[in-house]
């Protein structure tokens, strides 16, 4: 399995909430997506995961998306 992957981070658009949350039937939650498409409660997070495959073995080191992402003044950088 990757790690977390969520709008808003590298070149994934904030809007693409939207279709998360229609993939996901958003009734059966207690979230709501704003018209700006952030959730709420505040600290709600959301994502996918990759599914790798049993021959893939993934890196011992924790993996930085932040090293590949383009936005290098991002205030959420983790590098």
């Amino acid at each position: 399995v990757t790690l977390r992957f969520s709008p808003g981070y590298c070149d994934w658009h904030i809007t693409e909430q939207e279709k998360l949350f229609r993939a996901l039937d958003s009734n059966q939650m207690d979230i709501e997506l704003t018209d700006s498409c952030l959730m709420q409660p505040r600290k709600s997070i959301s994502g996918i995961f990759g599914v790798l495959p049993s021959s893939v073995t993934p890196p011992a080191a924790p993996y930085n998306p932040c090293s590949k992402c383009k936005k290098k003044n991002c205030p959420s950088r983790r590098i």
